[in-house]
């Protein structure tokens, strides 16, 4: 005997699925007592829509069972039947390569899922993951059925702030992460059980210290500001855009490496022992210098949310994540920082000269994906490129090890 999982999205609270294993001619096998069995909530799952559910069933190879049939319902007298067919039943082929079923927006499929499968896809937002709302889509579609069900997380880190993620994420309908990672690692939120954004304490408590003095920053910036040569070539960023830990100054893109300098000059100048990670990106004419504490960053935030998934029990999954099964994706000079771990990166077809830049100076291209195509089917053809070589990747860590 082996069990199958058969996953089911719905927006019923507690529905039950009726099925029948059927066999060879001779055991077609036996309904099960209608409404049929209860499924259980998939704990861990966040998603725009609807709740998940699961439910195992037994297969014995040894009746050359040829396919499932099921009807799931809501336990009393509404039924989930496929789109154009009324009173018709869901089918798939369960043979031996099968141990996942997954149903949902009326459409089944099927996955071997493995624990060397098993990733952390960390994201970009905007120009990576948003961009090309088709693409996006399908990327959804495909984490869900493939990725999401063998215990996969997302993770979003994103210069955005929370309020202007929340935005997006409504107007986008974009899939819930695990964690959010915003303002370009100075903060981490947690998605709570109550539909709410918790922020991380401890992320925060770590960004104390380090030299990090947000008054003597501003304040090093206002007077650079103030300079003739600055004054209509740079400007303070809206105060949503900044926090306790992050600073933002918009800079003519040819005055940019000037400020830079003139700003690091000018915290060693004030001798007050001030420190900050400076950060220059976007394209154009104007450019964004992020200034944060020293410990803040896309890459320093990525690998405290690993850190924490690690830490958190699930029971769907076994692995730990490390470098080997995380990847990150993104398509600007903010994202390089996230790149220059040990990690297994994603660098979309769109992605702005700086970034490429970067790429094409690196000696380590095993790790780095340069993919085709844009946005989030950059995303998409990268994870397939890393799942399509696991098979030749040394073995994954599990909790146990």
């Amino acid at each position: 005997m082996r069990k199958v999982r058969l996953i089911y999205r719905s927006g019923w609270t507690a529905p039950r699925m009726h099925y029948v294993v059927h066999g060879n001619p001779e055991n077609p096998g036996t309904w099960t007592k209608p409404p049929g069995r209860p499924m259980s909530v998939c704990n861990g799952f966040a998603h725009t829509s609807g709740s998940w559910f699961d439910i195992e069933i037994e297969i014995d190879d040894a009746d050359q069972v040829r396919c499932l049939e099921f009807a799931p319902n809501d336990g009393h007298n509404a039924w989930d039947n496929p789109s154009g067919s009324p009173g018709a039943n869901y089918t798939v082929e369960v043979d031996r390569r099968v141990n996942t079923i997954v149903l949902f927006s009326g459409r089944v499929s099927t996955t071997r899922s493995s624990a060397a499968e098993c990733v952390m896809v960390v994201t970009d937002l905007d120009g990576t993951l948003l961009g090309d709302d088709t693409a996006m889509f399908e990327f959804f579609d495909t984490w869900q059925r493939s990725h999401m069900v063998a215990g996969s997380v997302l993770v979003y880190n994103t210069g955005r702030s929370l309020d202007l993620f929340q935005q997006v994420k409504a107007e986008k309908k974009l899939l819930t992460p695990a964690a959010l990672i915003s303002s370009v690692g100075t903060e981490v939120y947690w998605f709570g059980q109550d539909g709410s954004w918790r922020k991380d304490a401890e992320w925060d408590a770590t960004l104390q210290g380090h030299g990090w003095d947000v008054d003597a920053a501003r304040g090093a910036a206002s007077d650079l500001m103030a300079q003739e040569k600055y004054q209509h070539g740079a400007h303070w960023r809206p105060v949503g855009e900044q926090n306790a830990f992050k600073l933002v100054v918009g800079v003519r893109a040819s005055l940019s490496d000037a400020f830079v300098q003139d700003f690091t000059n000018a915290l060693q100048t004030r001798r007050t022992g001030t420190k900050a990670k400076l950060i220059l990106s976007g394209h154009g004419d104007w450019k964004y210098l992020d200034i944060l504490s020293p410990a803040a960053g896309k890459l320093a935030a990525m690998m405290h949310v690993r850190e924490c998934v690690n830490r958190e029990p699930n029971h769907k999954r076994d692995v730990l994540f490390d470098a080997t099964n995380t990847l990150c994706c993104g398509d600007s000079g903010n994202d390089i920082g996230m790149m220059e771990g040990d990690e297994h990166c994603i660098i979309v077809g769109n992605s702005q000269r700086e970034l490429l830049d970067w790429y094409a100076a690196q000696t380590r291209h095993e790790r780095l994906f340069r993919a085709e195509r844009h946005c989030a089917g950059g995303i998409l053809q990268g994870l397939q490129a890393w799942r399509a070589r696991q098979g030749e990747s040394t073995p994954v860590k599990n909790k146990a090890s």
